[in-house]
């Protein structure tokens, strides 16, 4: 079933505000819910599931609205970081707790959720992994058709948590239901969902595809949580019909950088200036100067860093700069430490960010 919450607005006694002006999922529609600790993501799903009542707004399951309907008649279950199993009860008697159809049909689905085989087992006997696996077979047998998963790997070995969430996505998509994930992990987020909201302090500042976010930012905020780039202070300092020259700040100094593209801004209007990864590249200077290039910079390479598909490269620069290189991209270049390279940003991919939202 399909998932709309509009102007959802919850309020704690600590004084801590959630608002979430509208976020829709359709039917088997799997989205993520990207945001730092204490950014509000467990209460959100919490009053979804009718755990906490709200100040205002409204939920619609499958077209119906559930805002006033108790937690057990709003068909939404909450897969936990830490699972909440029965300690007492078996694997077997763990999932059948709540379900109404045959036992054919549970013991088909315990099969597809890869539990079949420790139905006899108490929860105290199980791997965390397997706990995880049993709890959203629980939810699902208990006929939630929208499931909230709050950092659902968080407990997991970082070699499970692959496996287990691909397990997770088939039963998901076999059973038809509408998922919504929440992690604080970029990485993590990213394979889950190509969908996305950001979540700060309590506020949906931005939700579209991963590419909308990494890309075009509406806040400095959503820049950082994706983590795809830098942000620098930076001041609009002419604007003509298909440019913008614009002026950044760090501490190490100030670069005039020019923008393809007409901001609505005003001359000597202070702004944030978002600088992807993938508007970054290092041209060994070896090479000579790259011609008909704009935005290029001097630059010596003062340190490298292996990452997981890469290299993280320092740059000793007019600003304190570093920029991402695939592996095979990176053997290429044949550059290392010490090396002079000429650093490209691509005008066409510089973002200017509104310095008050």
């Amino acid at each position: 079933m399909s998932l709309h919450v509009e102007n959802w607005v919850v309020e704690t006694e600590s004084g801590f505000c959630l608002r979430v002006p509208r976020l829709s999922l359709e039917t088997g529609e799997i989205a993520v819910l990207l945001g730092a600790a204490g950014a509000g993501k467990s209460l959100f799903f919490e009053s979804l599931a009718g755990f906490h009542r709200p100040a205002a707004g409204s939920i619609r399951v499958g077209g119906e609205d559930v805002s006033r309907l108790p937690a057990e008649r709003r068909r939404i279950g909450i897969l936990f970081q830490r699972d909440a199993l029965f300690p007492h009860m078996t694997v077997y008697r763990n999932v059948a707790y709540g379900w109404r159809g045959e036992k054919r049909a549970l013991s088909d689905l315990m099969e597809r959720a890869g539990i079949q085989d420790y139905g006899h087992l108490y929860p105290r006997q199980l791997t965390p992994y397997q706990r995880q696996q049993v709890s959203l077979a629980r939810i699902l047998a208990g006929g939630a058709r929208v499931v909230l998963l709050d950092e659902p790997t968080g407990e997991l070995e970082e070699t499970q948590k692959e496996e287990w969430r691909r397990r997770a996505v088939r039963l998901l998509r076999e059973e038809g239901v509408t998922a919504l994930v929440a992690t604080r992990d970029r990485e993590e987020a990213l394979r889950w969902s190509s969908r996305i909201g950001v979540l700060y302090r309590g506020r949906l500042l931005q939700e579209g595809t991963a590419e909308e976010l990494l890309s075009r930012p509406q806040s400095r905020e959503v820049a950082d949580a994706m983590g795809a780039g830098t942000v620098f202070p930076g001041r609009v300092a002419r604007c003509r019909d298909s440019w913008t020259a614009v002026r950044i700040f760090s501490d190490s100094g100030f670069l005039d950088l020019l923008a393809w593209n007409r901001w609505l801004y005003r001359e000597w209007e202070d702004v944030w200036v978002f600088l992807p990864d993938a508007a970054l590249r290092l041209w060994p200077r070896r090479d000579g100067e790259p011609e008909g290039v704009p935005n290029r910079i001097s630059a010596v390479i003062a340190a490298v860093h292996a990452e997981r598909y890469g290299v993280r490269v320092e740059l000793d620069a007019p600003l304190c700069l570093s920029v991402f290189i695939q592996q095979r991209d990176w053997e290429n270049l044949r550059l290392g430490c010490g090396d002079p390279v000429w650093l490209t940003i691509d005008p066409n991919r510089l973002h200017l960010v509104p310095l008050q939202q």
